[in-house]
C-alpha cells in the first residue's frame, strides 16, 4: 500500500504542476505577446510542461518499451533551458547583439534532439521498474548530454548574464527584477535535478524534485506583480488574484476526482460519495464567489457612469454657457481667439464624455444617429479652420484635394468627431514644415475621404491593432504622451454604425500614414 500511496502523491503533484505551468506560460505570453523575451520564456515554461506530461505518462505506463518512447519527449528539457537562455538574453537587452549565438544555440538543440529520436538508445534504454514506479528511466550512453548541456552550460551562462546586468544597471526596479528572476532560477533548477538521481539508481525519491517548477514560479510571479518583471503589467491585480483562486480551486477539484480510484484501492470501504459532495461544494462555492464579484463590478460600473454623467456634464455645460455669453460681448480679436480655443476644447470634452458613457454601458446606439444628407466638403473645411492654429504652430501646409460641394449621408455631430480625430492626429504626428493632404473621391455607392501625412508612420506590428480600444503604438506613445488610445476606436465604431468603413495604411516607421474612411453617397 505505501508504494501505491507514493505513486498517487507523485502523480497528483505532477498533474498540479502541469496545470500551473500551462497557466504560467499563458500568463507570461498574453501579458506581452509581442515582446521577444516573453515569447521565449513562455515557450520555456511550455517545454517544461511537456516534460512533466511525458514524465507522468512514462512512469505510469505498464509496457517498458512504450514507457521508453514516451520518455523520449524528455528532450523538451533541452529546449526549455535553450528558450530560457534566449529569454534572458532578450531580457538584458542583448538579443540583437547575440542574434547569431541564439540561432546557433537553437539549431544545435534541434540537431541533438533529431539525433536522439533517430537513435533512441543513445538517450534511453528500455524502461525498468524502480522504487514505486512501474517503469522509470534507464539511461543510454549519451543521456549525460541531456543533463550537462542545460545545467552546466546554458543555465550558468544565463545566470552570468543576469549578474552582469545587475551590476551594470542603475535602476533599482530593474535590479529587483533581475534579483527575483535569478532567485527563481537558482532555487528552481537544482531542485529540478532531483528526479535524475534515480535514473542512475541512486535511491532518492523523485517526488522531492517535482515541486521545482512551482518553486520557480513563486518568486517569478511575485516579481511580475511587484516589479513588472518581463514587462508584465497586471493592471487588474484583484482580477488576477480571483483568476488564480479559480485555478487553485479547479486544481483541487481535479485532485478530488483523480483521487477516487486511489482511495478505492487504498481504502476499499471508504464511501466515494463523500468525494463527490466535496467536489460539488467546491464548484458551487467558487460559482457563488465569481457571481458575487461580477455583480459588484457591474454596480461599480454603474456608479462610474453616473459620476461621469453628473459630475462631468454639469461643469462642461456651465463652461459652454459662459463662453457663449462672453462671445456676445465686446472682446478684442486676441481674446476672441483664446475664447474659441476654450469653446473648441469644451465641445470635444462634451462629445468625448457622451461617447465614453455609451462605451461603458456597452450600448450600440446606431438607432440614435441622425443620418441625413450633409456637405462633407464644407465640414472638412470647418474642421481645418478649427485646427488651423495647430497647423500654423508647426508650419504644416494642408493640401485640400476635393470639390466644394460633395454630399454624403451621415450624422453630422458624430462624423465631425471622426474628422477631428484623424486630421488632428495627422497634424500631431507630422514633423514641422510638412504637408497633410485631404482628399475626397466619389463613386456610385460611396464617398471616400483620405487623410495622408508624412509623419512618424505606423510600424508593421502596430498596424493590425491601431483601431483597438486603449491601444497606442510605440511611436505614438513617444511622440505624444497624453493620448488615451480611444479616438480611433470610437471613430471606427462611428463610421461602421453609418454603414461605412475605415482603415489605416503605412509603409512603416517615419514613412507617414494614410487613413481612409467611406460614407454612403447621396442617391
Amino acid at each position: 500500500m505505501p508504494q501505491e500511496l507514493n505513486l498517487f502523491l507523485h502523480n497528483i503533484s505532477i498533474i498540479i504542476s502541469i496545470i500551473a505551468f500551462i497557466g504560467l506560460a499563458l500568463f507570461i505570453f498574453l501579458n506581452n505577446r509581442r515582446r521577444e523575451a516573453n515569447i521565449a520564456l513562455s515557450l520555456a515554461v511550455l517545454s517544461l510542461a511537456i516534460f512533466y506530461i511525458s514524465h507522468l505518462f512514462g512512469t505510469n505506463a505498464q509496457d517498458p518499451e512504450l514507457s521508453r518512447k514516451i520518455f523520449m519527449l524528455n528532450v523538451s528539457t533541452i529546449f526549455m533551458t535553450g528558450f530560457n537562455l534566449h529569454a534572458i538574453i532578450a531580457f538584458v537587452g542583448q538579443a540583437k547583439k547575440q542574434r547569431w549565438f541564439i540561432y546557433t544555440m537553437h539549431i544545435s538543440i534541434i540537431l541533438i534532439s533529431v539525433l536522439f529520436f533517430v537513435f533512441p538508445d543513445l538517450l534511453f534504454h528500455v524502461s525498468k521498474s524502480k522504487m514505486y514506479f512501474p517503469n522509470y528511466y534507464e539511461p543510454g550512453p549519451l543521456n549525460w548530454v541531456r543533463l550537462t548541456l542545460p545545467f552546466l552550460v546554458i543555465i550558468p551562462y544565463a545566470l552570468f548574464l543576469l549578474i552582469k546586468a545587475y551590476y551594470k544597471s542603475k535602476s533599482i526596479t530593474e535590479k529587483k527584477q533581475i534579483k527575483y528572476l535569478g532567485l527563481a532560477m537558482v532555487v528552481g533548477y537544482p531542485i529540478g535535478l532531483i528526479p535524475n538521481f534515480l535514473v542512475y539508481d541512486i535511491p532518492i525519491d523523485p517526488l522531492l524534485g517535482i515541486p521545482a517548477g512551482i518553486i520557480f514560479a513563486v518568486p517569478f510571479i511575485y516579481g511580475a506583480i511587484k516589479y513588472e518583471l518581463f514587462n508584465i503589467k497586471i493592471i487588474a491585480k484583484q482580477a488576477f488574484i480571483y483568476g488564480l483562486g479559480i485555478g487553485i480551486v479547479g486544481t483541487l477539484i481535479a485532485f478530488l476526482n483523480y483521487s477516487n480510484q486511489w482511495i478505492n484501492i487504498l481504502y476499499p470501504d471508504f464511501p466515494l460519495w463523500i468525494i463527490y459532495i466535496v467536489s460539488s461544494i467546491f464548484t458551487v462555492s467558487i460559482s457563488v464567489i465569481v457571481w458575487h464579484r461580477l455583480r459588484e463590478n457591474d454596480f461599480l460600473k454603474y456608479e462610474f457612469i453616473t459620476t461621469v454623467a453628473h459630475k462631468f456634464r454639469t461643469p462642461l455645460t456651465v463652461i459652454k454657457w459662459a463662453t457663449e455669453s462672453l462671445n456676445a460681448s465686446n472682446l478684442s480679436e486676441t481674446d476672441k481667439i483664446q475664447l474659441s480655443y476654450i469653446q473648441r476644447e469644451n465641445s470635444k470634452l462634451v462629445e468625448l464624455t457622451n461617447l465614453l458613457i455609451k462605451i461603458s454601458r456597452g450600448v450600440k446606439d446606431s438607432y440614435e444617429y441622425k443620418i441625413k444628407k450633409n456637405n462633407l466638403s464644407k465640414m472638412i473645411d470647418e474642421t481645418i479652420e478649427m485646427l488651423s492654429v495647430e497647423a500654423m504652430e508647426k508650419n504644416i501646409a494642408i493640401d485640400k484635394i476635393y470639390e466644394p460641394d460633395i454630399f454624403a449621408n451621415y450624422d453630422e455631430s458624430r462624423t465631425n468627431f471622426v474628422l477631428q480625430v484623424i486630421i488632428e492626429n495627422a497634424l500631431r504626428y507630422s514633423p514641422k514644415s510638412s504637408i497633410v493632404s485631404i482628399s475626397i473621391e466619389k463613386n456610385n455607392a460611396q464617398v471616400i475621404c483620405k487623410v495622408t501625412d508624412k509623419g512618424i508612420g505606423i510600424i508593421k506590428e502596430d498596424l493590425p491593432r491601431i483601431f483597438e480600444r486603449f491601444y497606442r503604438g510605440k511611436n505614438a506613445k513617444l511622440a505624444d504622451t497624453d493620448g488615451m488610445g480611444i479616438g480611433l476606436s470610437i471613430s471606427k465604431e462611428i463610421i461602421e454604425n453609418q454603414d461605412g468603413t475605415i482603415n489605416a495604411e503605412s509603409m512603416g516607421e517615419n514613412c507617414g500614414s494614410l487613413f481612409t474612411f467611406t460614407l454612403p453617397s447621396v442617391k
